[in-house]
C-alpha cells in the first residue's frame, strides 16, 4: 500500500485573509471635572456673574477634585486645565467679594448723600 504524502495544514497566521490590525494604544482622556472647573472659573470671572460667588467656589471644588483624580488615575490628563480652573475660580471669588464690598460701600455713601439732601431741602 502506497501512502500519499501529507499535505501541510496552514495555520491561522499563514492565511492572509485573517490579518488583523494591531490595536492602537489607549489615548488618555481629559478629565471632565477639569473641564467643568475651567468653565465655572470663566463664568466666575465675568463681572455680572461673579456677584454670585458660587461659580468661583464650584471651579475651586471641581479643580481640586480633578487634580486628585488625575494623580490617582494615570489614564486621565488635564492637570493644567484643572489648575487654570482653580486659578480662575479664586480670581472670580476675590473679584466677587471686592465688587460686593464696593457695592455695599457705595450704597451706604449714596444713602448718606440722599439723607443729607433730604434734610437740607425739607
Amino acid at each position: 500500500m502506497i501512502v500519499p504524502p501529507a499535505t501541510p495544514v496552514a495555520s491561522a497566521t499563514d492565511d492572509p485573509r485573517r490579518f488583523t490590525f494591531p490595536k492602537a494604544p489607549a489615548v488618555p482622556k481629559v478629565s471632565a471635572k477639569a473641564i467643568f472647573s475651567l468653565i465655572f472659573g470663566i463664568l466666575g470671572v465675568i463681572p455680572p456673574l461673579n456677584f454670585l460667588l458660587v461659580f468661583g467656589v464650584l471651579a475651586i471644588v471641581f479643580g481640586r477634585s480633578a487634580r486628585n483624580a488625575i494623580k490617582v488615575d494615570t489614564r486621565l490628563r488635564g492637570g493644567t486645565v484643572a489648575v487654570a480652573g482653580i486659578f480662575l475660580g479664586w480670581t472670580g471669588f476675590a473679584l466677587g467679594l471686592m465688587m460686593t464690598f464696593a457695592l455695599l460701600v457705595a450704597r451706604q455713601a449714596w444713602a448718606g448723600f440722599f439723607t443729607a439732601l433730604f434734610d437740607a431741602v425739607f
